[in-house]
């Protein structure tokens, strides 16, 4: 469709525009969003540009940015300031048919934008972007230093949106989990965009490095009241897998801490419909905690046992009305995590 091409070609062309003017302040820098997400995995759609920058040269880049023309934001009422930008959703009233109606037309309208991590410093484009930067330690602290300048071919944790050799290719679906069977997902419902073309390169995480930052924020961020987390379960479900012409099946091969929650998450861990699907998630994230791996941990974060109870319990994990004969107990509680809250 003709629009569709000609908004993908608008918000990639700011995103290379902002993405010179970072490197020009020699600050080292990633794109790291729902617009570097459609490059590897399912695309969602984009309305905001968002890189992750080193601590100490966000403020030379976001200087730089000023330069340039784009104002720094400092209303203090913006919604950019709050991690909830639509609070006001969960005080709609809900008590007819029609104002339910109305306020899950508002949370799926607003699914992708309504929770965000708060950047370090943000701006409002002219063609109506919000372009954010987030320090390095707040949302890739695991990975290496970034490189100033393009990383080598053949790094494991970063790739140029250009490099044809290891990105996915346009318009390929996902090959289908158990999580996409379990809650109809449409495999289709953003293919990958694939490597650009006729723009200029900018440095994404690597397709693996996508799917471990996404587990470790989700780790991080877990809550009984969906917030940050629900935006990084979308994300690593929009991931996916993609299927590679000539080949049966694919399989993420990641860090050996984090596979066995991806396979069984995925479907190559073969799983009974009642079984606890989170279960190594939960694992993994004890483990995190107690190693200290987690930095900047929210308030009031709930162990994974009582992250689980919670699920076990909860009236929406045991109404029949809710039931799918294909969907247990356990992953009802995945399907509850799918919907905006």
């Amino acid at each position: 469709m003709p629009e569709v091409g000609y908004y993908y070609s608008r918000i990639t062309a700011e995103i290379v525009t902002i993405d010179r003017i970072i490197s020009s302040a020699e600050a080292p820098h990633v794109l790291f969003d729902w617009n570097s997400i459609r490059i590897v995995g399912s695309d969602a759609g984009a309305y905001e540009i968002n890189f992750v920058v080193h601590d100490d040269m966000i403020r030379a880049a976001a200087n730089a940015i000023v330069r340039e023309g784009y104002p720094l934001c400092a209303n203090r009422a913006c919604p950019e300031f709050q991690e909830d930008r639509l609070p006001e959703i969960d005080s709609m009233p809900d008590e007819t048919e029609q104002e339910y109606d109305a306020k899950l037309d508002k949370a799926f309208m607003t699914w992708q934008d309504r929770f965000h991590p708060i950047a370090e410093a943000h701006f409002h484009a002219p063609a109506g972007y919000v372009l954010s930067l987030h320090r390095k330690s707040r949302l890739l602290w695991w990975l290496p230093d970034f490189p100033v300048r393009a990383p080598p071919l053949d790094d494991p944790y970063l790739v140029r949106t250009t490099d044809f050799r290891r990105l996915p290719a346009r318009g390929l679906e996902h090959w289908p989990g158990v999580i996409d069977l379990d809650l109809e997902i449409d495999p289709a419902s953003g293919e990958s965009t694939g490597p650009w073309r006729h723009q200029d390169p900018v440095t994404i995480l690597s397709i693996i490095s996508h799917v471990e930052a996404l587990i470790l924020l989700l780790c991080r961020d877990f809550h009984l009241n969906r917030r940050l987390d629900w935006r990084w379960f979308n994300m690593l479900t929009f991931l996916g897998e993609r299927k590679v012409p000539g080949e049966d099946i694919i399989r993420y091969k990641l860090r050996s801490e984090l596979q066995p929650f991806w396979d069984q998450l995925r479907g190559h861990t073969p799983v009974a419909p009642d079984a606890n699907i989170l279960a190594p998630l939960y694992e993994l994230r004890d483990k995190l905690i107690q190693e200290d791996r987690l930095p900047g941990l929210p308030p009031a974060n709930y162990s994974s046992k009582d992250l689980y109870q919670f699920e076990l319990t909860k009236d929406w994990a045991t109404d029949a009305s809710l039931q799918r004969s294909c969907v247990g107990k356990a992953r009802r509680w995945i399907e509850y995590k799918m919907m905006p809250p």
